[in-house]
């Protein structure tokens, strides 16, 4: 798994919880300098974290599925669980969950 950050431009900052006087990043930062403005306690987002795609293809997405993979997920169940057709697992369905009837 990889995680990228994207910190901001470099600024100086007063009252800091961690006691910094400035935050982000400028061009030509040392590492020092990074470490000291970058410093702290980062919350992760788990909808923004990089990760294999649901379907099994590989590709690294921030999302369950990558564009139109959730699709190619299903179809790959329906193949392997009803022999193919998507008409199959309908039919199975229909029987399985009948429809509920609307209401008037």
């Amino acid at each position: 798994m990889a995680i990228r950050a994207r910190l901001g431009d470099y600024e100086q900052v007063t009252n800091d919880v961690l006691g910094r006087s400035a935050i982000d990043y400028f061009p030509r930062m040392t590492e020092a300098e990074a470490l000291e403005a970058d410093r702290g306690v980062w919350l992760l987002n788990p909808k923004v974290i990089a990760r294999d795609c649901a379907c099994g293809c590989g590709e690294t997405i921030t999302h369950d599925f990558g564009p139109g993979h959730e699709l190619r997920a299903i179809q790959a169940r329906v193949r392997e669980h009803f022999g193919g057709p998507a008409l199959a697992f309908i039919t199975w369905l229909d029987i399985e969950l009948p429809p509920k009837a609307s209401a008037a």
